[in-house]
Protein backbone atom coordinates (compact mmCIF):
# COMPACT_ATOMS: atom_id res chain seq x y z
CA UNK A 1 0.00 0.00 0.00
CA UNK A 2 1.45 3.35 -0.97
CA UNK A 3 0.22 6.93 -0.83
CA UNK A 4 0.11 8.67 -4.20
CA UNK A 5 -1.28 11.96 -5.48
CA UNK A 6 -3.33 12.45 -8.63
CA UNK A 7 -2.08 16.07 -8.99
CA UNK A 8 1.20 16.34 -7.08
CA UNK A 9 1.79 19.83 -8.50
CA UNK A 10 -0.66 21.17 -5.90
CA UNK A 11 1.73 20.07 -3.14
CA UNK A 12 3.70 23.23 -3.93
CA UNK A 13 0.78 24.96 -2.22
CA UNK A 14 2.24 23.75 1.07
CA UNK A 15 4.83 26.48 0.64
CA UNK A 16 1.90 28.87 0.87
CA UNK A 17 1.80 28.14 4.58
CA UNK A 18 4.66 30.61 4.91
CA UNK A 19 2.45 33.50 3.73
CA UNK A 20 0.36 33.82 6.93
CA UNK A 21 3.54 33.48 8.99
CA UNK A 22 5.23 36.29 7.04
CA UNK A 23 2.15 38.48 7.35
CA UNK A 24 2.04 37.77 11.06
CA UNK A 25 5.69 38.71 11.51
CA UNK A 26 5.53 41.82 9.32
CA UNK A 27 2.36 43.26 10.80
CA UNK A 28 3.30 43.00 14.43
CA UNK A 29 2.14 46.13 16.10
CA UNK A 30 4.94 48.43 17.06
CA UNK A 31 4.40 50.23 20.31
CA UNK A 32 3.72 53.89 19.88
CA UNK A 33 4.99 56.18 22.59
CA UNK A 34 2.50 58.89 23.34
CA UNK A 35 3.11 61.30 26.19
CA UNK A 36 0.29 62.60 28.28
CA UNK A 37 -0.64 62.75 31.92
CA UNK A 38 -2.52 59.44 32.37
CA UNK A 39 0.18 57.18 30.87
CA UNK A 40 0.10 54.91 33.90
CA UNK A 41 -3.57 53.97 33.39
CA UNK A 42 -3.14 53.56 29.65
CA UNK A 43 -0.15 51.22 29.98
CA UNK A 44 -2.10 49.01 32.40
CA UNK A 45 -5.04 48.67 30.03
CA UNK A 46 -2.77 47.99 27.07
CA UNK A 47 -0.99 45.17 28.92
CA UNK A 48 -4.32 43.53 29.71
CA UNK A 49 -5.51 43.64 26.10
CA UNK A 50 -2.15 42.36 24.83
CA UNK A 51 -2.24 39.39 27.19
CA UNK A 52 -5.72 38.48 25.97
CA UNK A 53 -5.01 38.86 22.25
CA UNK A 54 -1.65 37.04 21.93
CA UNK A 55 -3.05 33.49 22.28
CA UNK A 56 -5.88 34.42 19.93
CA UNK A 57 -3.43 35.66 17.31
CA UNK A 58 -1.35 32.49 17.50
CA UNK A 59 -4.44 30.31 17.27
CA UNK A 60 -5.65 32.27 14.27
CA UNK A 61 -2.21 31.94 12.66
CA UNK A 62 -2.27 28.17 13.23
CA UNK A 63 -5.77 27.90 11.73
CA UNK A 64 -4.75 29.88 8.65
CA UNK A 65 -1.68 27.69 8.09
CA UNK A 66 -3.71 24.50 8.56
CA UNK A 67 -6.38 25.77 6.15
CA UNK A 68 -3.81 26.38 3.42
CA UNK A 69 -2.16 23.00 4.06
CA UNK A 70 -5.47 21.11 3.97
CA UNK A 71 -6.57 22.92 0.81
CA UNK A 72 -3.34 22.10 -1.03
CA UNK A 73 -3.47 18.47 0.12
CA UNK A 74 -7.10 18.15 -0.95
CA UNK A 75 -6.34 19.62 -4.38
CA UNK A 76 -3.40 17.23 -4.78
CA UNK A 77 -5.86 14.32 -4.65
CA UNK A 78 -4.28 11.76 -2.33
CA UNK A 79 -5.11 8.10 -2.83
CA UNK A 80 -3.79 4.76 -1.66
CA UNK A 81 -2.54 2.30 -4.24
CA UNK A 82 -3.24 -1.35 -3.47
CA UNK A 83 -2.60 -2.75 -6.96
CA UNK A 84 0.84 -4.15 -6.29
CA UNK A 85 0.48 -5.09 -2.65
CA UNK A 86 2.02 -8.04 -0.85
CA UNK A 87 -1.27 -9.96 -0.92
CA UNK A 88 -1.01 -10.33 -4.70
CA UNK A 89 2.61 -11.44 -4.51
CA UNK A 90 2.19 -14.18 -1.94
CA UNK A 91 1.37 -17.75 -2.88
CA UNK A 92 -1.06 -18.27 -0.02
CA UNK A 93 -4.73 -18.52 -1.05
CA UNK A 94 -6.89 -15.63 0.11
CA UNK A 95 -10.41 -14.30 -0.24
CA UNK A 96 -10.97 -11.42 -2.65
CA UNK A 97 -13.97 -9.15 -3.14
CA UNK A 98 -14.01 -7.17 -6.38
CA UNK A 99 -16.25 -4.11 -6.58
CA UNK A 100 -17.12 -3.07 -10.13
CA UNK A 101 -18.94 0.14 -10.99
CA UNK A 102 -21.83 -0.67 -13.34
CA UNK A 103 -23.41 2.78 -13.41
CA UNK A 104 -24.46 4.60 -16.55
CA UNK A 105 -21.22 6.60 -16.62
CA UNK A 106 -19.25 3.38 -17.21
CA UNK A 107 -20.89 3.10 -20.65
CA UNK A 108 -18.88 6.02 -21.99
CA UNK A 109 -16.28 5.04 -24.54
CA UNK A 110 -12.58 5.66 -24.58
CA UNK A 111 -11.13 4.65 -27.91
CA UNK A 112 -13.15 1.55 -28.86
CA UNK A 113 -13.96 0.17 -25.40
CA UNK A 114 -16.39 1.24 -22.75
CA UNK A 115 -15.06 1.99 -19.30
CA UNK A 116 -16.93 -1.05 -18.00
CA UNK A 117 -15.16 -3.32 -20.53
CA UNK A 118 -11.82 -1.81 -19.50
CA UNK A 119 -12.60 -2.47 -15.83
CA UNK A 120 -13.51 -6.09 -16.59
CA UNK A 121 -10.31 -6.55 -18.59
CA UNK A 122 -8.29 -5.07 -15.72
CA UNK A 123 -10.02 -7.50 -13.37
CA UNK A 124 -9.20 -10.43 -15.69
CA UNK A 125 -5.54 -9.39 -15.78
CA UNK A 126 -5.54 -9.14 -12.00
CA UNK A 127 -6.92 -12.68 -11.69
CA UNK A 128 -3.80 -14.07 -13.35
CA UNK A 129 -1.70 -12.80 -10.43
CA UNK A 130 -3.88 -14.40 -7.76
CA UNK A 131 -2.79 -17.83 -6.46
CA UNK A 132 -4.87 -20.96 -6.98
CA UNK A 133 -7.17 -21.97 -4.15
CA UNK A 134 -8.37 -18.44 -3.51
CA UNK A 135 -12.04 -17.59 -3.39
CA UNK A 136 -13.75 -14.67 -5.07
CA UNK A 137 -16.87 -12.55 -4.90
CA UNK A 138 -18.11 -9.84 -7.25
CA UNK A 139 -20.04 -6.79 -6.07
CA UNK A 140 -21.70 -4.44 -8.54
CA UNK A 141 -21.69 -0.89 -7.22
CA UNK A 142 -25.04 0.15 -8.65
CA UNK A 143 -27.57 1.78 -6.35
CA UNK A 144 -28.36 -0.12 -4.19
CA UNK A 145 -25.22 -2.23 -4.22
CA UNK A 146 -25.83 -5.92 -4.85
CA UNK A 147 -23.71 -9.05 -4.91
CA UNK A 148 -24.06 -11.22 -7.97
CA UNK A 149 -23.21 -14.45 -6.21
CA UNK A 150 -21.71 -15.99 -3.12
CA UNK A 151 -18.09 -16.97 -2.82
CA UNK A 152 -16.64 -18.89 -5.77
CA UNK A 153 -13.63 -21.07 -5.04
CA UNK A 154 -12.57 -21.86 -8.63
CA UNK A 155 -10.73 -19.18 -10.58
CA UNK A 156 -12.03 -20.53 -13.92
CA UNK A 157 -15.66 -20.30 -12.80
CA UNK A 158 -15.13 -16.73 -11.67
CA UNK A 159 -13.48 -15.79 -14.98
CA UNK A 160 -16.51 -17.17 -16.84
CA UNK A 161 -18.83 -15.14 -14.62
CA UNK A 162 -16.99 -11.97 -15.51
Amino acid sequence: MSLNFSSPFFLFGLMGMSIPILIHLLTRRQQKHVRFSAVYLLSKSQKRSTKKSNPNRLLLLLLRCMGIALLSLALAGPFFSFGDSEAFRSNAPSSYVFIVDDSYSMRSRIKEKTLFESAIQFLSNLLTKIPEGSEFSLVLASHPARTDQDWIAQKNSFEKLI
